[in-house]
C-alpha cells in the first residue's frame, strides 16, 4: 500500500504506451483509396515517360567528325607503324613526336612534317595519289633505323 501513490502515474505510463503501441501499428484507411495503392498512371510517367529532351536531340558524337588518325613518334619508332588510305582521297594524320630527340614524319615527295622536338606535333594533310606502300620514316635517323609502311588501296577498293 505504500506505492499506492504511484499508481495513478504508472497507470498514466501504461496508458501512454498503448496509444503510441496502436499509432504506430497504424491501420489500413479504406476509405482512402489513394493512400492505400498509388495510381499505376502516376508511376508510369514518373518511371517509363522519357525525356523530351533526349529523343529529340541527337548525340554529339553522331553529328561530329571523327578525329584525325593520330601518329606517336616514340624513340625510334612510329605508333602505329602500318597506315592505310585510298588513292585520291586526302589524309589527315596528328603526328606527336612523344621521344626524347627530334624527329620527322616524311613520305618522298609527298609529305614532311619538318623537324619536331621532343613534345611537339604536327597536323598533316596530303593525298596519295596511287596504290601501293608507300614508306613514312625520320630524315634525321634514315629510312633503314625508322621507317613505316601506308598502305594505299585503290580508290573504290573494299581491301
Amino acid at each position: 500500500m505504500r506505492n499506492l501513490h504511484r499508481l495513478p502515474l504508472f497507470l498514466t505510463g501504461i496508458g501512454l504506451v498503448t496509444a503510441l503501441a496502436l499509432a504506430a501499428c497504424g491501420g489500413s484507411d479504406d476509405d482512402d483509396p489513394a493512400a492505400a495503392d498509388p495510381s499505376p498512371t502516376t508511376i508510369a510517367t514518373a518511371t517509363v515517360a522519357p525525356s523530351p529532351t533526349v529523343e529529340a536531340t541527337p548525340t554529339a558524337a553522331a553529328s561530329a567528325d571523327p578525329a584525325p588518325p593520330a601518329v606517336s613518334i616514340i624513340d625510334f619508332g612510329y605508333s602505329p607503324s602500318r597506315l592505310a588510305a585510298s588513292a585520291g582521297s586526302e589524309l589527315t594524320l596528328n603526328v606527336t613526336n612523344t621521344g626524347n630527340v627530334d624527329h620527322t614524319f616524311t613520305i618522298a615527295g609527298l609529305v614532311d612534317s619538318g623537324d619536331l622536338g621532343s613534345g611537339a606535333g604536327a597536323q598533316l594533310t596530303f593525298t596519295p595519289t596511287e596504290a601501293g606502300t608507300l614508306v613514312f620514316f625520320c630524315t634525321i635517323h634514315g629510312e633503314a633505323v625508322m621507317s613505316g609502311d601506308l598502305v594505299v588501296t585503290a580508290a573504290g577498293s573494299t581491301n
